[in-house]
């Protein structure tokens, strides 16, 4: 633009002067303005797959690691959705699009601005000040509106989602005790609410905002007009021409910046809503150092760290180097490091020492302990004559997958309950006050009593779903609250009432 105004000033005063020099520093800037451009848009892509990548790792950890009672209680499956479906899809399509608009929008209004107010007389300047307070106490009131009006309008989308999602998983049971009058009328209800609170701020305050704004600004514009046309001859007609054409394109532009400034204000807040998600109570850690002794394992053994055992003498063993290496558990459906002989006590460990050391089972291998077993190689389950065959042939295989169980819990649990007081989330309420229970290994357990009692708060308990607020839950001796909590879990079997696929 300045070019131009400098080529339209030049020729009203000499028209035989030379347009070289103009066409070429045109020419320039548009370069520098297509580099910039391609720059930017690399810069968009690449800043949006990151920006989406993180975010999503980060929330979905965090809510697959938030407690039960602390969250997923407090929040509604609609909610939840909603947010990884609506706000999280806006994050990945929109928010530098819209981000980078409204940092355009802002930078093409205050430049063309400094510009009028450098040439302009400078008492217009001063004059203006009022009109430009009055424009911004109209666009922050509007603001200050709108930003609630968006949070009403997400959450009255959550609010219809989670509607539409109980009524989906309860539709027997609500035509059973034919309540689907009461619960058609609540979604109704709901969806007018949403539907009113986004035409109120998509339609109504955006058409408040921009007729007041619209009428100020042409109130400014023609102000400017007559003070430029007063002192064009010390102005210049190129130089006011540009000023005239920035007013009246401002103008112009005046009602779609202010629709992609208010529309960014949904990504905005997509983003903070997702961020609320990255600041959820946790679970307590899911695993510890010290579990390594109570934790089983998969691990894939290369075959080449296996060519120096041999089969055993009855075939239910192997040896290593002609010593008693591994052997078959009493039940003979595992193999167990054997009593005696170079691999007691530490078998597993010393096949570690065999395997490469950037082999991930060597690692495996070393943390295991005496009470280790191995219940599975390959295809060979159950059978420790299979098992050991399966250590021992030769193949092409180049590795061999291994299931390395733990001796913990390994013939039943021992389980003891020490007055033992827990509830849910920070209501002060307990709902187990003080219980203290043995249950002998192998035993069968039926806990029975009214609706609410606690039956299903004591099996959370044992999971820890819920937190003890005192006492202590003991399998075998060992403290629940003393392991980590995926390996407690993957140390039990547990089928809850709701069907979970």
């Amino acid at each position: 633009d300045m070019v131009l105004v400098a080529w339209t000033n030049t020729m009203a005063l000499n028209p035989y002067a030379s347009d070289t020099p103009f066409l070429l520093g045109y020419l320039f800037w548009l370069g520098v303005a297509t580099l910039t451009w391609l720059i930017a848009w690399h810069f968009g892509t690449w800043f949006t797959l990151r920006i989406s990548a993180n975010i999503h790792d980060l929330v979905v950890h965090r809510i697959l690691r938030a407690p039960i009672d602390k969250f997923f209680d407090k929040h509604p499956v609609g909610r939840i959705m909603n947010r990884l479906h609506a706000d999280v899809g806006m994050i990945d399509l929109s928010l530098f699009l819209r981000f980078f608009g409204s940092f355009a929008t802002i930078v093409q209004t205050i430049i063309p601005m400094l510009y009028v107010h450098t040439i302009m007389p400078w008492f217009l300047t001063v004059a203006a000040l009022p009109l430009y307070y009055l424009i911004g106490s109209v666009v922050s009131r509007a603001w200050n509106t709108l930003v609630p009006l968006m949070y009403c309008i997400f959450s009255s989308k959550s609010y219809v989602a989670a509607r539409v999602g109980d009524i989906a998983s309860s539709n027997v049971v609500v035509r059973a005790f034919g309540d689907s009058d009461r619960l058609s009328l609540e979604f109704s209800h709901a969806f007018n609410d949403a539907n009113t609170a986004y035409l109120i701020a998509t339609r109504v305050l955006k058409r408040w905002l921009v007729n007041r704004v619209s009428f100020l600004w042409s109130f400014y514009t023609t102000t400017t007009f007559l003070v430029g046309i007063l002192n064009v001859q010390y102005i210049g007609a190129g130089t006011l021409g540009l000023c005239m054409t920035n007013l009246l394109v401002l103008t112009v532009l005046l009602e779609p910046n202010i629709e992609n400034s208010t529309g960014a204000l949904f990504e905005f807040i997509a983003l903070a809503r997702i961020h609320e998600y990255t600041s959820v109570p946790q679970e307590r850690p899911m695993r510890l150092p010290e579990d390594t002794r109570y934790r089983s394992f998969t691990a894939k053994v290369p075959r080449s760290a296996l060519k120096a055992l041999t089969l055993a003498p009855g075939g239910e063993g192997v040896l290593l180097n002609g010593q008693s290496f591994l052997e078959a558990s009493q039940d003979r459906s595992a193999l167990v490091p054997a009593v005696s002989g170079a691999g007691a006590g530490g078998a597993l460990a010393g096949l570690a020492q065999r395997c490469p050391s950037e082999a991930p089972a060597r690692r495996q291998l070393a943390d295991a302990e005496g009470w280790h077993r191995i219940v599975a190689v390959g295809d060979a389950v159950g059978s420790a004559a299979d098992m050991a065959r399966e250590l021992c042939r030769s193949c092409d295989e180049d590795e061999v997958l291994m299931d390395v169980r733990t001796g913990w819990l390994s013939d039943g649990a021992r389980v003891e309950i020490r007055d033992l007081r827990a509830g849910y989330a920070d209501l002060p309420r307990d709902v187990l006050k003080g219980i203290t229970l043995t249950f002998e290994k192998r035993m069968k357990v039926a806990v029975a009593g009214t609706t609410g009692c606690g039956k299903s708060s004591l099996l959370l308990v044992l999971l820890r779903v819920l937190e003890p607020r005192s006492g202590k839950v003991l399998l075998d001796g060992v403290d629940t609250q003393d392991i980590g909590v995926a390996t407690l879990r993957s140390a039990i079997g547990f089928v809850s009432q709701d069907p979970v696929l």
